[in-house]
């Protein structure tokens, strides 16, 4: 009689067990479905809603507002460019015998600085902004056009600057350029 005890005892937790474990999986299936149904209709309200803003921003675009704003932007960015071409721009004084810009290495081409010259003068600037960041600015001076290293220029480090290195020997030159960032150079004879 013990033993059946037991026995029904262990048959009644195992029904017991079960009920509460259909009974769970019972709730976890309706919650899952219930989750599933949430989410579809939440992607469904936020497609709508995509669909909506892309529809404003169309009409938006066709709007004079929209034009006059998008012509502001273009004018500032035009004034920018300005600015820029500016700061990379020296002032003349005397005949120019090279004007270039560029970035990276680069070597110029020839110019030839007159006998009757009373010296000649190199303006150069220089603009990392493209660069990102702090970049570096040399040229030397070669006699002729082989590597025949004639001068020193400047060696800058920096977002931007300008200046002007002073020469005093006349014949063919050319620069040898080194910078990550925009750069110009003029050659003008007279110092």
């Amino acid at each position: 009689m013990k033993k059946t005890l037991i026995t029904l005892i262990a048959a009644l937790c195992f029904v017991a067990a079960s009920t509460t474990m259909a009974v769970a999986a019972s709730k976890t299936t309706t919650d899952v479905k219930t989750a599933t149904s949430k989410t579809t209709t939440d992607v469904k309200t936020l497609a709508s809603a995509e669909s909506h803003v892309v529809t404003l921003l169309h009409n938006y675009k066709a709007t004079a507002l929209w034009k006059s704003q998008f012509k502001a932007a273009v004018a500032v960015q035009n004034t920018d460019l300005a600015r820029v071409n500016a700061d990379l721009s020296p002032t003349v004084k005397g005949t120019v015998l090279f004007s270039g810009s560029g970035s990276g290495i680069e070597s110029t081409r020839p110019f030839t600085v007159p006998a009757s010259a009373k010296g000649w003068h190199v303006n150069w600037t220089y603009n990392c902004a493209s660069f990102g960041m702090a970049g570096n600015f040399d040229f030397d001076v070669y006699q002729g056009t082989q590597l025949d290293f004639n001068d020193n220029g400047p060696n800058q480090v920096g977002m931007k600057g300008s200046g002007t290195e002073h020469y005093y020997d006349t014949g063919t030159f050319h620069l040898e350029t080194n910078s990550e960032c925009a750069w110009t150079l003029q050659a003008v004879a007279g110092s």
